[in-house]
């Protein structure tokens, strides 16, 4: 197993990090978000005050937020959750700062949060959205790829940890009353590599991390997404094998969507339903 573990990061190294390097310069520039009608919207419980007119969403991470592999080059699954949040009762405009740099890790995301471009959008937002940390697992595999062991990983695993907090916690001083949306991660090798499980319990176990770290904070929740991507179909996947297509992208926005129709209320909360032809 280990033998097929090493031919695996191999692999990984010469067909993916030349691509997600050749991106991160491509993808730097804040990407123009375009309204697009994506189809019915699906039974779903909103709370009303929480959608504020306009809703303001700031989006920080990799390249999940710059949007790699859509390409219509309209923001990724910023396009669809826009698609689907201008059709919510009270919402009659959806703003969209994204601060997506294909590559990011969780240290390099930390030191753009003291950008004041960056500070400045996550302060007016109502909604921020966080996609960070499947490079950070590439960067282990880079650094131990002659002799890489689970070990590695679990020895990461409380750095990562305290910096996916102190990304939250920089989030939240800059605007308490924000709420953040931590997208999880993803396995993108599932149609090439099945029988290795080990990258399996990697992600399985750094997106229970995430899970414990947004649930230290107020107003702070977890989109899964790595079940989307769970049964192997490349049918998801952009031409690298490795990020989001359009249809991926689609299906990402709506675990962000449904993890915003589920936050939990307080007692002066009012609900309303966005039925399947968008009225009341």
């Amino acid at each position: 197993m280990k033998k097929y573990f090493r031919l695996f990061i191999w692999f990984v190294l010469i067909n993916i990090i030349a691509a997600c390097s050749f991106e991160q310069s491509k993808h730097e520039m804040k990407l123009h978000i375009e309204n697009r009608d994506v189809g019915h919207l699906t039974k779903a419980l909103i709370p009303a005050d929480f959608i504020p007119q306009p809703l303001k969403i700031a989006a920080i991470g990799d390249s999940l937020t710059a949007g790699v592999g859509d390409t219509s080059n309209q923001g990724g699954y910023l396009h669809f959750l826009k698609g689907d949040l201008i059709k919510l009762k009270g919402v009659k405009t959806v703003e969209i700062f994204n601060h997506g740099v294909s590559g990011n890790r969780t240290d390099q995301l930390l030191k753009r949060l003291t950008q004041e471009t960056v500070e400045k959008d996550i302060k007016k937002a109502d909604l921020v959205i966080v996609t960070i940390g499947g490079n950070d697992l590439m960067k282990i595999m880079r650094d131990n790829f002659t002799n890489l062991q689970m070990d590695v990983f679990l020895k990461e695993e409380p750095n990562y940890e305290k910096r996916l907090s102190n990304i939250i916690t920089t989030v939240k001083k800059l605007n308490p009353q924000s709420t953040v949306i931590l997208v999880g991660l993803y396995n993108p090798f599932q149609h090439l590599f099945a029988n290795i499980k080990e990258l399996n319990e990697i992600v399985d176990k750094w997106n229970e991390i995430g899970q414990q770290v947004v649930s230290e904070f107020e107003q702070t929740y977890f989109a899964p997404i790595e079940n989307i991507f769970s049964d192997g179909s490349i049918d998801l996947l952009y031409e690298d094998s490795f990020h989001p297509n359009n249809k991926g992208y689609s299906l990402i926005a709506k675990e962000i969507y449904a993890t915003l129709s589920e936050v939990e209320l307080t007692e002066t909360n009012e609900w309303f339903v966005v039925k399947e032809d968008g009225n009341e």
